[in-house]
């Protein structure tokens, strides 16, 4: 469907530059690429897999007081719904699939007492008045509570 739509806009830039009218075709040309690129960032696969852990970030779950700051553990690879254009996946814990685009990868490489520790301070750091809007946000307040050091991007 949106290919419908860019191939008719880029024709109506074509006409209106033909017509003269260049700021009005450059402002055609401007949404065809913001639509262009969000169709590549849907297009690719999600690499999250089976296995990887991961945290919740920026979307309403991630304030949830159960889900602040939890360590999840990706019970699939990610997939792709029929008809969808995002990637989910199943959390083991959770009910339902999540979409990717709210999960960051954590690369936590220690034993369970450590996790045990990690994951009281996550859900200590909503007592917090900071503010957490990125997955690094939460990382670092890991790191600075437990003294462990996260892997992450």
């Amino acid at each position: 469907m949106n290919m419908v739509i860019i191939k008719e806009a880029k024709s109506a830039a074509n006409q209106l530059r033909f017509e003269g009218e260049e700021s009005a075709a450059n402002a055609i040309d401007s949404i065809i690429e913001e639509i262009e690129q969000d169709e590549k960032r849907h297009a690719a696969l999600s690499t999250l897999k089976k296995g990887d852990k991961v945290v919740m970030h920026t979307c309403v779950e991630a304030s949830n007081p159960n889900y602040l700051g939890k360590v999840w553990t990706c019970k699939t690879d990610a997939f792709r719904h029929k008809g969808h254009n995002y990637c989910s996946i199943f959390l083991e814990g959770f009910s339902g699939s999540f979409s990717a685009d709210f999960l960051q990868f954590v690369n936590i490489t220690i034993n369970e007492a450590q996790t045990n520790a990690i994951e009281r301070a996550l859900q200590d750091c909503q007592n917090d008045p900071v503010q957490f809007a990125t997955a690094n946000d939460v990382l670092g307040w890991v790191e600075s509570t437990t003294g462990y050091r996260t892997i992450h991007d």
